[in-house]
This record gives structure tokens, C-alpha cells and sequence, in this order.
């Protein structure tokens, strides 16, 4: 039985938590290289911004025109971004928030006030 599921770990990475923070990684960076590109509309202050209490925001920008603080959350393997964002919002005054997934959410997991995005939307696999 151990065996079966070292072997389903190998052949189905996806459900393995290492292979998510690894894939999440991999994906910030590449949208942090090509931040300007995929959001003009924002200036990129950092990522894993820590938090006091609450965690470290994979990518915190500000929006040119209102000078609003940008809060984006990423996920893979049709995690929902939606919590965190709301965590991390209560540290910041009216932010903007984003949660980019590798899965568009139906309307009964989205909240009002927060974009939702796909890495597809966005141009990043």
C-alpha cells in the first residue's frame, strides 16, 4: 500500500506540497520578470512581502493611478487564493487585490472586490 502511493506521488507531482511551493516559485518569477508587461498598470514593490501575523504576500506592487497597494496571491493545483487575500488585506488600506490561479473559479468561490486570474490570462505557464 506504501508503495502504491510513493508510486502515485512520482506519477501525479501535483498533489505533492513540495511540487506546489516548487511550481508557485517558479511562477512568481516569471511574473515578476515580466511584471511590466503583464500588469502596466502597476509598479512592482517586492515579493514574499512578510506580514506580521498573518504570512508573506507572494508579490506587493502599487497602482500608478491611485497609488493603491496591489496585493497578489498565486496558486496552483486549483487552490483558491481568496482567504489569503483577505488576510493579507486587513494590513493595508483599501489594497487592491488579485488571486491568480491555475483554474478559473466558479462565481459561488469568487468574492466581490477581488480580480480573479488565470496564469493563462495573464500569459504565464
Amino acid at each position: 500500500y506504501l508503495k502504491d502511493i510513493v508510486i502515485c506521488e512520482k506519477v501525479l507531482p501535483c498533489k505533492n506540497p513540495v511540487y506546489r511551493k516548487n511550481k508557485e516559485a517558479e511562477l512568481q518569477r516569471k511574473i515578476c520578470r515580466n511584471f511590466n508587461r503583464i500588469f502596466p498598470e502597476f509598479t512592482l514593490i517586492g515579493n514574499e512581502i512578510p506580514v506580521k501575523g498573518i504570512g508573506r504576500i507572494d508579490i506587493l506592487a502599487k497602482d500608478r493611478l491611485t497609488n493603491k497597494h496591489v496585493i497578489i496571491e498565486l496558486k496552483v493545483d486549483g487552490k483558491n487564493p481568496t482567504q489569503q487575500l483577505l488576510s493579507y488585506s486587513h494590513a493595508f488600506f483599501e489594497p487592491i487585490l488579485i488571486g491568480i490561479s491555475d483554474v478559473q473559479f466558479g462565481k459561488e468561490k469568487m468574492r466581490k472586490g477581488i480580480k480573479y486570474l488565470t496564469y493563462t490570462d495573464i500569459g504565464v505557464t
